[in-house]
């Protein structure tokens, strides 16, 4: 915050300033990184944020975590998505030492505090960012975000929303259900912002979707979500299929082929 005895209307003016041509800058950037967008927004909290050893960091951790990933493929022959996944897991968590449960000063948040620190719609992000959908996916710390975006079937953008029981989630598409007291339905689609979580299609199978989501345990983990025989998260009468799950609504992303 701003001392309470200082006028900050010229310094929050001169600030914004600053960080929108700085932000500017690191968005247009050549390729798809984020590092440095992030530690420029960083740099609100903390002014005198000196970027370049931060970004030296993790490229040095990627570089790590990547030569990690590629050991453990030659080491066990598998190099299936839920193998790298799991080795990439056990790179930052054990190798690393991070948990995903502690704040800068090294203290446990406290469990009634979860959700005030859930990443799993920064991982969506993170994802399509990556797979090159620009300023085409509605980026958002929350999944209920880009859910009512693609409901509403905005111009330009790469999703579009479809009920569960009429339209079969395909590789790469996204499946989300609320946090709700109440289980949501996609019949309530658009409304206002609610607690929500979306997963990533990886494979479909017989009976069985291999979905990937991030702040799964505080991880970025694999699971195995039922399906009908027809490859439907739903009925026909909207009941779901998946006992552990209310999933209602099946995001489609449309990929540059």
């Amino acid at each position: 915050g701003w001392p309470e005895d200082v006028d900050d209307s010229d310094a929050r003016r001169t600030m914004r300033k600053d960080l929108v041509d700085a932000l500017t800058a690191a968005s247009n950037a050549p390729g798809t990184a984020l590092a440095h967008a992030a530690l420029v927004i960083a740099s609100i909290e903390y002014p005198r944020l000196v970027p370049e050893p931060y970004l030296a960091q993790l490229d040095g951790m990627g570089a790590a975590a990547a030569k990690f990933v590629r050991a453990h493929v030659q080491e066990t022959g598998d190099s299936s998505t839920l193998s790298c996944v799991r080795a990439l897991n056990a790179y930052l968590f054990q190798e690393q030492g991070f948990t995903g449960k502690h704040d800068s000063n090294g203290r446990v948040f406290p469990e009634k505090e979860d959700g005030n620190y859930a990443w799993s719609a920064a991982f969506i992000d993170y994802v399509m960012r990556m797979a090159g959908a620009g300023r085409r996916f509605p980026y958002s710390s929350t999944h209920s975000d880009y859910i009512n975006a693609a409901r509403q079937g905005g111009s330009g953008l790469v999703i579009s929303a479809h009920p569960p029981e009429s339209y079969a989630p395909q590789r790469g598409d996204l499946i989300c259900y609320s946090r709700t007291h109440r289980p949501m339905r996609y019949a309530e689609l658009p409304t206002g912002r609610f607690p929500g979580h979306c997963d990533l299609v990886v494979a479909t199978r017989p009976g069985l979707l291999d979905v990937i989501g991030g702040n799964v345990d505080n991880s970025v983990s694999m699971k195995h979500v039922p399906v009908t025989t027809t490859g439907l998260l739903a009925n026909p009468d909207g009941t779901n299929v998946d006992p552990d799950d209310a999933w209602f609504v099946v995001l489609r992303v449309l990929y540059d082929r």
